[in-house]
């Protein structure tokens, strides 16, 4: 309603405009003037009156489609982010549980192997006590003892070779078949009196001499009362090499006469532990003692680590073995390596070990098909298009990533990124247990850049064993927003933050002269649309955008995280849908090109037939009153063209035919006079005629010129006939297409036709006819009335 008045108002306007131009006084000059006049008129009204009736609904009509386009789209957008996150959420949760399960396949693995070195071990160990016990009570090994024992103080001696060539075959073969590493026989005063090696250390006395405080001086004392297993320990003799010993007493009528000790050979051990079928390229299993020494070596160290001060293994699979305990987790160890571990005890007579069976963490969750160069991660991480994907234990450490970038093993709750917004969520997460969020921010490691993540915890027993995080992509948020299906050549989609920046690229990157929007304080969007999401609400309203540029703008807000334990308020961002208001009002502008190029020529075309009627109107007209002033002047000889086949050329023809009649009954200059006295006051009654004044008749008379003024006065009829036809076809066709129009040409104003009717001074081209009159003339006869004329 508001424009339709505003265009009323203009219209007044003009039409007031043109009074004080004084356009209508010129318009009442001449009759073919008004004609064309109004015809344009009535035209121009109705197609005046329509296009702005047209020009306003279609405007109203496009701003509403627009609106309802964007918000539209707005839906949409906001529905596919929304889903894009579930998404995430979803994927979160099958990569938990994928990672999961991975690792309860690793443990399992462990364990498995765990529990089969373990047999081995055990198994082992009972049959070298087995092979030793055996071993004392064959009569060999006595009578070996006993003929050795004779040749005390002189071995090397001949006697002394003499017994070991008798009986020195017998334990060679004993120690290579059951894999030791040496064979002593032991007197029960601790001589060493035979070893099949035959080192420093025949011949030296175990009670007393310098081995009785080594694992061969406490293997010997356990060995005189009944079989037994001594653990490793430095032994001199074989060049400080860690040695275990297993021990038996010889006896002979029940009484015991010396000690067997069979030295165990590590080989052996190494063999069994080192066997790394199932456990990949890290995993690896290796035996401890109560001194946190290794009892086998470490398949990742070259040197060997038993009893090795420079490998001291404590950790906490360690302390629990030690105490009896099978248990399994990720711990650190003895390299500083974060590995997935499996231990246990492993008891030897009273000696008791701990066995551990390990892999390197990101061998042990992360799968790795022979062959293939891409790890399980590495694809799924393509395949879902995150742009980082990384595992990290309960204590921090972040020990996988596959982009492997500064923050890649190092600590995220204690290291130089733990105040970033993955370390703030690694940390929020491990205390709520629970899966959250970090809004975007920029990421030391990556650079600066802008980075969100999504963390999830695995927990089991009421513990975090693990977090997984994805760092989400940029490039797929992007491709989200900027898909424009419905926005024209202008418009956009774009996220806002709760610090009102933005987390997608604007499409006008360039004409922002930046590389990004995002987080980028250059481009920070504070409009009544972002104000209004990020509050809560949601609106369509034409507003100033971030460019200060007019557009149409629909907004609400979308929840990318639902309020949770780590995310207590969630994570809620504003959804803005813009387009330019030039784009959406450009249709209206050719609308309005194209109507007014449609008027210019409907005008043309109704001047043109205007001027053709008018012209076929006024040309007679003109003819007659051309005859009336030579009639004024004295030339009755004159006579009016006949140019039409209407009304007028039959009264054309009609006034010669008079004229002809009339000049026959001139008899005198007295009657030529009267004759031009009745015309002259004929031509001042009809010379409002000729201003444009159709209302005007001339007084019928009984003289010659009543035929004239009748004749003259139907013509008047006439045309004014035309006219008020032409004026009422027009104007019905106005008050048809024109709500409010006047619903007859009556009701209209009359000042136009007080300016018409208001000449500017008496048209008298036949003034000079009172200077050239004749004198009144008697001979002048009674002129017949048209109507007794035709009637004769």
């Amino acid at each position: 309603m508001k424009g339709k008045k505003r265009v009323f108002e203009r219209i007044a306007e003009i039409v007031g405009r043109m009074a004080e131009w004084k356009i209508f006084d010129r318009i009442t000059e001449s009759i073919r003037t008004k004609l064309l006049f109004w015809f344009i008129v009535i035209a121009i009204i109705p197609l005046i009156a329509l296009g702005g009736m047209a020009y306003m609904r279609s405007s109203e009509t496009l701003e509403k489609k627009t609106f309802d386009n964007l918000k539209a789209v707005k839906s949409i957008k906001s529905a596919t982010i929304e889903t894009y996150f579930k998404n995430r959420r979803y994927d979160m949760n099958v990569l938990v549980e994928t990672v999961e399960t991975l690792r309860q396949k690793a443990l399992n693995q462990l364990a498995s192997m765990q529990q089969l070195k373990k047999g081995l071990i055990e198994s082992y160990f009972a049959e070298r006590l087995n092979d030793v016990k055996t071993l004392a009570a064959l009569p060999t090994v006595s009578e070996a003892l006993a003929a050795f024992r004779k040749n005390a103080g002189i071995i090397g001696g001949p006697d002394w070779k003499t017994s070991e060539q008798i009986y020195g075959s017998f334990f060679e073969r004993f120690t290579e078949n059951y894999g030791y590493d040496d064979i002593f026989l032991v007197s029960t005063e601790g001589d060493i009196l035979y070893t099949v090696v035959q080192e420093s250390d025949m011949g030296q006395n175990l009670k007393t001499g310098e081995l009785k405080d080594g694992p061969a001086g406490a293997a010997f004392e356990k060995g005189l009362s009944s079989i037994a297993f001594q653990d490793f320990g430095e032994y001199a003799p074989a060049g400080d090499v860690p040695s275990a010993f297993i021990s038996a007493p010889v006896m002979i009528g029940g009484r015991i006469t010396g000690v067997v000790m069979a030295q165990v050979s590590i080989d052996q051990i190494n063999a069994i532990m080192q066997e790394r079928t199932g456990l990949g390229e890290t995993g690896g299993t290796y035996l401890v003692g109560a001194d946190r020494f290794f009892r086998s070596d470490s398949v990742h160290v070259r040197e060997s680590t038993v009893m090795n001060p420079a490998y001291v293994v404590d950790t906490v699979g360690i302390t629990e073995a030690l105490e009896g305990r099978t248990g399994q987790g990720v711990i650190v160890d003895y390299r500083g390596e974060y590995v997935l571990s499996s231990w246990t005890p492993v008891t030897i007579q009273d000696i008791t070990w701990a066995m551990l069976a390990e892999i390197d963490v990101t061998e042990a969750f992360v799968p790795k098909n022979e062959g293939e160069e891409k790890d399980f991660f590495t694809k799924y991480k393509e395949e879902y298009g995150y742009h980082d994907l990384c595992l990290i234990n309960p204590d921090g450490y972040l020990f996988y990533s596959v982009e492997q970038e500064k923050d890649y093993q190092t600590n995220m709750l204690a290291g130089p990124y733990k105040d970033s917004n993955l370390g703030r969520l690694v940390a929020k997460v491990i205390t709520q247990k629970a899966f959250g969020m970090a809004d975007f921010e920029k990421y030391g490691p990556s650079k600066n850049t802008p980075a969100a993540f999504l963390a999830q915890p695995i927990v089991r027993g009421g513990q975090v064993e693990l977090v997984v995080a994805t760092k989400l992509s940029l490039d797929q948020i992007n491709t989200i927003m900027n898909d424009r299906t419905g926005l024209g050549n202008t418009g956009e989609n774009y996220l806002i933050g709760p610090d009102k920046l933005w987390r997608n690229d604007s499409r006008f990157v360039k004409e922002l002269n930046v590389k990004t929007t995002v987080l980028n304080p250059k481009t920070k969007v504070d409009t009544a649309a972002s104000q209004g999401a990020l509050a809560g609400k949601s609106g369509t309203k034409v507003i100033e955008d971030y460019r200060k540029k007019k557009v149409l703008s629909s907004w609400s807000p979308v929840t990318v995280m639902v309020p949770g334990p780590v995310n207590p308020k969630g994570v809620r961002w504003a959804l803005i849908a813009d387009i330019e208001y030039g784009e959406v009002s450009k249709p209206v502008r050719d609308m309005i090109i194209r109507g007014g190029i449609t008027v210019l020529i409907t005008l043309l075309l109704v001047a043109l037939v205007a001027s053709f009627l008018s012209w076929g109107l006024t040309t007679q007209v003109n003819h007659i009153m051309a005859l009336f002033g030579e009639i004024g002047i004295g030339n009755f000889e004159a006579r009016a063209p006949v140019t039409s086949r209407d009304e007028l050329g039959s009264m054309a023809i009609s006034l010669n035919a008079m004229l002809d009649n009339t000049l026959s009954l001139i008899q005198s200059s007295e009657e030529r006079d009267a004759m031009q006295d009745s015309i002259m006051h004929l031509l001042e009654e009809i010379s409002g005629l000729a201003q444009g004044d159709l209302t005007k008749r001339a007084n019928v008379t009984e003289d010659f010129t009543g035929a004239i003024a009748d004749s003259f006065n139907d013509m008047a009829e006439q045309i004014g006939a035309v006219v008020r036809n032409v004026k009422d076809s027009r104007w019905l066709r106005t008050r048809a297409s024109v709500p409010g129009f006047p619903m007859s040409p009556q009701e209209t104003p009359k000042t136009g036709q007080r300016r018409c009717r208001t000449p500017t001074g008496p048209w008298n081209p036949y003034g000079s006819m009172s200077r050239r009159r004749p004198g009144p003339s008697s001979g002048w006869a009674r002129v017949p009335r048209r109507s007794e004329t035709l009637s004769s």
